[in-house]
């Protein structure tokens, strides 16, 4: 048996949107405000402390039990935890996530697609002359709002989802045209969907909007 909990966090953004430190790990009324308490050091804490209780109780477990700590689960997520389950090839795993106290059977897959339009640079003053990046862009932006309330259903596991995460374009100045523009897409996989069928709907609105683009799974590389 195998309880795993993340240690990594994700970004505390804008810190005046902050009620409290992020930081201050501050206690009031019994709970614990900081940022990660929740997601997910009280999970890792938990688990540490129940194995603990265990060694200190002296019982003979019919099996091994490990208590992991793994790293890099916000932005690669599964990545750590799949390489140490190919290793240790546990019969179960226990998921420390916040689920308001409540046991999650199963979950959604995850991948992330990166989409990349291109266009032509030229001088701001004369935009005719080039082809915006960003602007090609925002046509499948639009295309992929529309496509998450018509993904696959489930009765357990929910409906799929997308969503952009993430926009970045480029170009030789502030005062030239894009010509490249790149936004990465957050798609959860329902029960019946796979990376085929995501890439493939993806591909259907660039090419039906007719701009120059391209569509890509992201890979994580340890």
């Amino acid at each position: 048996l195998l309880y795993d909990a993340h240690t990594d966090t994700v970004g505390i953004g804008d810190p005046a949107a902050w009620s409290r430190d992020p930081y201050g790990a501050e206690i009031e009324e019994g709970v614990l405000y900081g940022r990660g308490a929740a997601d997910n050091k009280g999970a890792l804490a938990a688990m540490i402390y129940g194995a603990k209780s265990l060694i200190d109780a002296d019982l003979d477990l019919t099996g091994d039990l490990y208590v992991v700590g793994t790293v890099q689960e916000e932005d690669c997520e599964g990545y750590a935890i799949g390489l140490l389950c190919r290793r240790v090839k546990p019969e179960a795993v226990v998921l420390g996530e916040p689920t308001n106290l409540q046991i999650a059977r199963g979950q959604r897959g995850r991948i992330m697609l990166v989409v990349t339009t291109h266009g032509r640079s030229c001088h701001a003053s004369a935009p005719e002359q080039g082809l915006n990046a960003i602007y090609a862009m925002n046509k499948v932006i639009a295309r992929v709002e529309a496509l998450n309330s018509k993904l696959a259903q489930h009765p357990f596991l929910g409906p799929g989802s997308i969503a952009i995460t993430r926009i970045e374009s480029s170009s030789a100045s502030l005062n030239a045209i894009p010509d490249r523009c790149q936004a990465h897409l957050d798609r959860r996989l329902t029960w019946g969907e796979d990376e085929e069928l995501a890439l493939a709907q993806v591909r259907e609105i660039i090419q039906e909007e007719g701009v120059e683009a391209q569509v890509e799974t992201m890979v994580y590389e340890a």
